[in-house]
């Protein structure tokens, strides 16, 4: 059978009739649980790339993503995504990734294709030449993957703190928190049957950044889609300017 994430669809249908909605997920709730865990938006850690890094499109990052749950098999995501500048305040990035279903012996998973874009625009960033600067950003994502007969799709909207050190070096060393809300959508069809499922739930992440003058850097952080005994997601990621 498929374990992955047909179960988790089926689970999440059934989870109104079978627990207190009062004190357990609603459907709608596992509904955007997996489909934010399930495409870009969650299953790989944020990358707050710094505008002045990024020239054109000439800014690229490897990405992974190992998301555990609360009980059962993780799954582990590849992806690559590439940043260029939209005016003066913006970055736009797209993700392309692959996720690996850790599936139980004798079960039979599909794993699944994710495709991803995101909107990074700065709202402030505190003045001075110190060195050290805070900034307060928006991030906009969207998010859609497949896996089987069994597809997902996300919105997410968030607010990105982050502090960024020069170092002598002339490095960068920047940490982010991330709090953010998402919408996700699961839908599959079941021998001609289809089901589908929607609903809203916050989400938080925090990460780290290690920028070299020439302009690769290693990226880590970690994710969580808030729901009662959910799972959460630690990435890692390298950047490379290519110029």
């Amino acid at each position: 059978m498929r374990r992955f994430p047909a179960a988790l669809l089926v689970l999440a249908l059934l989870a109104v009739n079978t627990r207190d909605a009062a004190a357990q997920p609603t459907a709608s709730d596992a509904a955007a649980y997996s489909a934010l865990s399930a495409t870009p938006v969650g299953a790989f850690t944020p990358i707050m790339m710094q505008r002045d890094a990024v020239k054109g499109f000439t800014t690229v990052a490897g990405r992974l993503g190992m998301f555990s749950p609360k009980t059962g098999d993780g799954n582990t995501s590849l992806g690559a995504s590439g940043f260029f500048r939209a005016g003066a305040n913006a970055l736009v990035s797209g993700t392309l990734g692959y996720t690996m279903v850790g599936c139980p012996s004798g079960a039979t998973c599909d794993n699944g294709m994710l495709v991803g874009a995101d909107l990074l625009s700065e709202l402030w960033k505190s003045a001075g030449n110190t060195g050290t600067s805070m900034n307060v950003n928006t991030l906009f994502s969207a998010g859609w993957s497949g896996f089987g007969d069994v597809s997902f799709a996300s919105l997410a909207a968030a607010v990105p703190l982050t502090m960024t050190m020069e170092q002598a070096s002339k490095a960068r060393l920047s940490f982010h928190v991330t709090p953010g809300f998402g919408w996700g959508r699961m839908a599959a069809d079941f021998a001609g049957t289809s089901v589908s499922e929607s609903g809203t739930r916050p989400m938080f992440s925090l990460g780290g950044a290690w920028v070299a003058p020439a302009g690769w850097g290693v990226h880590v952080g970690f994710q969580q889609v808030m729901i009662e005994d959910g799972g959460n997601t630690i990435g890692a990621g390298f950047s490379w300017k290519m110029n």
